[in-house]
């Protein structure tokens, strides 16, 4: 049972890491008349490689986040957790809307990507079967969780920002 618990963690988090991923294949596609067939290849091949030695820190992100959910405009400890993210790979950021954050990378010049997530928690009260996910990563705040996967879209955001 434990070893089945795990495996079904184990597929759960995969699946969290490839849906960052899969977001990520969508910026890597040149534009109609730009780039050939074979740089695409390239460049998929290259961000597959990339992605998968940032899967462990995409889920490690995450973990951390449900542990610790916070309902929205009182997201202060998540903010904070962005921004440690952020200022250990030297990524620029500023508050908006606290506590948004923004994350800044390259010139800002044509063409422009924007890469969002929600960050906040919803007043569910985490009743999870300790077999499928252990009391060590469930929610440390009572009758709030990460119901709704941000903690994931913030996770896979940072995940994508490392790339």
């Amino acid at each position: 049972a434990e070893r089945s618990a795990m495996v079904r963690r184990r597929r759960r988090d995969g699946v969290v890491a490839m849906r960052w991923f899969v977001a990520l294949l969508a910026l890597t596609r040149p534009a109609p008349g730009t780039g050939s067939e074979s740089d695409f290849g390239s460049a998929l091949r290259d961000i597959a490689s990339d992605a998968a030695l940032e899967s462990d820190y995409v889920v490690a992100i995450r973990r951390e986040l449900h542990r610790a959910p916070e309902l929205m405009w009182e997201e202060f400890g998540t903010s904070a957790l962005v921004k440690r993210e952020l200022d250990s790979m030297g990524i620029e950021h500023r508050d908006v809307a606290s506590p948004g954050v923004v994350g800044v990378i390259g010139t800002g010049g044509s063409p422009a990507v924007l890469l969002r997530a929600d960050m906040d928690a919803l007043p569910v009260l985490e009743e999870s079967d300790a077999s499928f996910f252990p009391d060590a990563l469930k929610s440390r705040n009572e009758g709030i969780m990460h119901a709704c996967g941000h903690d994931g879209h913030v996770a896979m955001l940072l995940g994508a920002a490392k790339l």
